[in-house]
């Protein structure tokens, strides 16, 4: 529990920001584009499954 809830929430937020680009370009047919996307999905799943537990954690700890 290094980091505060709101900045691994804004880090997330950004992660998915950055990827709207290249979402725009799988919309107009870049297949590249679409695997960069769906990596960063992943990635987000992980810290966002990862956040949601931490949230318990101090719930259950107030």
């Amino acid at each position: 529990m290094g980091e505060t809830i709101y900045k691994q929430l804004k880090e997330i937020a950004e992660m998915v920001d950055d990827r709207m680009l290249d979402a725009q370009k799988f919309d107009e047919g870049n297949s590249a584009a679409g695997t960069r996307v769906t990596k960063m999905l992943a990635d987000v799943q992980k810290k966002a499954k990862a956040l949601r537990q931490e949230v318990f954690e101090v719930r259950k700890s107030r």
